[in-house]
């Protein structure tokens, strides 16, 4: 009896260990997804400033400097 026990025990641990690693592997594949998809975004952001002139990028920054110091303000 206890070395059905035993065995029953040691399958179970492998099943619990191989669950784990399937939930690792889940959990880095969606954080890869995840990091996928914020670097498309930043290769849209960078194709579009990469198209606008200087004057356009100045403005840009003028602008988001103000939203900085209004932010800073409230």
């Amino acid at each position: 009896m206890t070395a059905i026990s035993s065995g029953f025990d040691i399958k179970m641990k492998k099943i619990r260990k191989t669950r784990k690693i399937k939930n690792t592997n889940q959990t880095d594949l969606f954080e890869l997804l995840e990091r996928l998809e914020q670097l498309k975004e930043v290769e849209s952001e960078l194709n579009m400033t990469s198209s606008l002139g200087l004057l356009e990028l100045s403005t840009i920054v003028e602008k988001q400097i103000d939203w900085v110091d209004l932010e800073l303000v409230s």
